[in-house]
């Protein structure tokens, strides 16, 4: 086992981020792929409705927004629950020198997907309360637009104080509350790396996703109806490559994270140290006498 745990900088886990990353780009794109192309399947198939001769089109686009987005809330977070899981397995695989593939990744956290997925849901609601409160001082001039930005920050805190909690759930296998409850104690005393990690990263892969989307907007306005067909499929791949090359950035950044500070609260890396001496040590011991 390779032991390359330790204390970590900010721009140490990031270029770490982006080692592991570029050394396993097909286990990590691989994973990432399965929830953009459920979306690019559904965005060709409702291009495909509206080519057949005599439906139209408006009323097609009607009919699909409405199943899209009954269908967003069970697919999306269920896709997302799956991928965040197997993507957090799967850089504790690599970031501790083993080998592993996207079967086992995806085979691994298959069974802890309704935990993910209750963990997904509930810090996505307590972060949303607490912008929901700031809206409802709104309407109040000025002071209620700063307090809105002010429950957007806290919000933000909050999501970070709860980050861990997917990647406590993955490789310590804990319930949704003791997730919860390891992500906070986890991230105490590191609320501002973990943000400043998610602010970097965020950038990061709007960066890339502009990169290749904006080719096909620019298309899009010159030619928007001559090629109508073809930008529309253009524009579907086009966001399908650009979401599975960004989204792991992120998931393997708070992970990495992860790692950090469970060596720096739990001397994490001398734990493991000590279990790999003690392999060694039990197979002498149980190893037969010569002669």
């Amino acid at each position: 086992m390779d032991l390359t745990l330790r204390p970590m900088s900010t721009s140490q886990i990031l270029d770490r981020t982006f080692f592991l990353y570029r050394h396993n780009f097909v286990l990590f794109a691989g994973i990432a792929a399965f929830l953009p192309a459920l979306v690019m399947v559904a965005q060709l198939i409702g291009i495909g409705i509206q080519q057949v001769p005599g439906v139209n089109a408006e009323e097609a686009m009607n009919v699909l927004t409405g199943l899209a987005a009954l269908a967003f809330a069970v697919v999306n977070f269920v896709g997302y629950a799956v991928a965040t899981g197997a993507t957090v397995f799967g850089l504790s695989r690599v970031h501790l020198g083993n080998q592993v593939s996207i079967r086992e990744c995806f085979k691994a956290v298959f069974s802890m997907t309704p935990r993910i997925l209750g963990l997904v849901i509930l810090i996505g609601l307590m972060a949303g309360a607490v912008i929901m409160v700031g809206f409802l001082f709104l309407m109040i001039p000025l002071v209620g637009f700063v307090f809105l930005l002010g429950c957007g920050f806290l919000a933000l805190l909050l999501y970070c104080r709860y980050s861990l909690a997917v990647p406590a759930c993955v490789l310590e296998r804990l319930p949704v509350s003791a997730s919860l409850t390891r992500s906070k104690y986890l991230a105490q005393g590191a609320l501002w790396r973990i943000l400043l990690v998610y602010l970097l990263t965020a950038a990061m892969s709007l960066a890339l996703e502009t990169a290749f989307s904006t080719p096909t907007y620019i298309a899009s306005f010159l030619h928007s109806t001559k090629y109508a067909l073809a930008l529309g499929i253009g524009a579907a791949i086009a966001a399908f490559v650009s979401t599975t090359l960004a989204t792991p950035v992120g998931i393997i950044a708070i992970s990495l994270l992860y790692y950090d500070q469970r060596v720096r609260k739990e001397a994490f890396d001398l734990q493991l140290m000590m279990q790999a001496l003690e392999g060694p040590v039990q197979g002498i011991r149980n190893a037969p006498a010569a002669g």
